[in-house]
């Protein structure tokens, strides 16, 4: 029996003035994860909304600040996937099997 192997990529995005000219949205930042996964052989199972703490929106408007809103980093999402785990040579092969390496 397969067991299955889960996997979590973070989707991140910008935010200021140089995000907004990019178009860079909360949909597309979602699509280009779920596309990371798939071409990986993941599907996804979940995304989630990533959130940061009081020390993160400290940092972001720092960097509002000294950037003069042109750039600061978002809260982007977290996307979570899953794939049926291969069966490695080992788990597959009976006590009794032999394995030649070499000439």
């Amino acid at each position: 029996m397969e067991r299955p192997m889960n996997v979590t990529i973070s989707a991140s995005r910008l935010g200021g003035l140089i995000g907004f000219i990019s178009g860079n949205s909360k949909r597309r930042t979602i699509e280009r994860g779920i596309q990371s996964l798939n071409r990986n052989g993941y599907h996804v199972i979940m995304v989630v909304d990533d959130e940061w703490g009081s020390l993160g929106l400290i940092l972001r408007l720092l960097l509002l600040i000294v950037t003069l809103g042109l750039f600061t980093l978002e809260p982007g999402h977290i996307v979570i996937g899953e794939r049926d785990e291969e069966p490695s040579p080992a788990r597959t092969a009976t006590p009794r099997a032999r394995v030649q390496v070499g000439n």
